[in-house]
């Protein structure tokens, strides 16, 4: 992969950072008290009985799945969380499967399948090909996406259980996620959660070190992917600019008083235009009448 400049926090930046992640590190308890609620309320969770429907999650061996995972496994246990591991042989790294399986042994989950979705995507690409289209890399790795919410769902459907979707608030904010793949779900427990806060209250949770401190990637493309090349920013920088954003900072006072490039600002205010689309319902025509 090309490597791309990655715009990162300036020394100066680094108080108005910590004052934002601050706020996560105060508030972590009551983060993870309110995604549990979430998650017993959208589950139907019967606190007598146990019963509810179960939740079904992709395990990548990443920071946002395995804090999906473990809240899941806080709310209703573990006797009703499903984990689904799917790689693929092409471009997954096995550090992957191995990170998702030590998170499946450390909550005690019972219930957890791994299915191997190379083959399945070379179905679709020979299927396109044959009908003499040829897809880059790029629209192959939405199609893997998009091929591993159909076997959540289909599990989801069969064991009378939800999907949970794994995309936290910076992701949704940059559109960092495939359209009716990991961006469909049934409900979202971490979606206005900056990945920088997600990171905090992954500790709290008892996630493994090894995937806390693993960098995150979305290995659609291949291993070597990272979530910060593809979006050209690290993302503390990118999570102090979406806070600011969010609070009401203007784009002048976001270059002249917390001091963001412009050609920054403008990259990442250009990425959430493009992808507002992402996070509406499709637009349906009024039948005028």
């Amino acid at each position: 992969m090309e490597n791309k400049p990655i715009y990162k926090l300036l020394a100066e930046q680094k108080k108005y950072f910590k004052t934002f992640r601050d706020i996560g590190v105060k508030n972590q308890r009551a983060i993870i008290e309110n995604a549990v609620a979430f998650i017993r309320k959208e589950l139907n969770y019967d606190v007598e009985t146990g019963k509810c429907n179960r939740a079904v999650i992709g395990l990548s061996g990443g920071i946002d799945s395995a804090v999906t995972f473990a809240l899941a496994v806080r709310a209703v246990g573990a006797e009703n969380v499903i984990g689904v591991k799917m790689p693929d042989r092409n471009v997954s790294s096995k550090k992957s499967v191995e990170y998702a399986d030590a998170l499946i042994a450390k909550l005690k989950v019972r219930h957890s399948y791994e299915i191997e979705i190379g083959g399945a995507v070379m179905s679709h690409i020979t299927g396109l090909r044959a009908a003499g289209y040829d897809v880059s890399d790029f629209v192959i790795g939405n199609i893997r996406a998009r091929i591993r919410m159909v076997y959540l769902f289909a599990i989801a459907n069969q064991e009378n259980g939800r999907v949970l979707d794994t995309c936290n608030l910076t992701e949704r904010d940059m559109g960092y996620f495939t359209k009716y793949g990991d961006g469909a779900s049934d409900l979202n427990p971490i979606g206005e959660l900056y990945k920088t806060w997600v990171w905090i209250i992954a500790k709290e949770l008892g996630v493994p070190e090894k995937i806390i401190k693993s960098k995150p990637s979305a290995e659609l493309m291949g291993a070597d992917q990272t979530d910060e090349e593809d979006m050209g920013v690290g993302y503390s920088f990118l999570d102090l600019y979406l806070h600011l954003r969010r609070s009401g900072i203007s784009k002048k006072e976001m270059t002249d008083s917390y001091m963001f490039p412009k050609e920054a600002v403008d990259m990442i205010n250009a990425t959430i235009a493009k992808n507002a689309h992402k996070n509406s319902m499709p637009p349906v025509c009024d039948a005028g009448f």
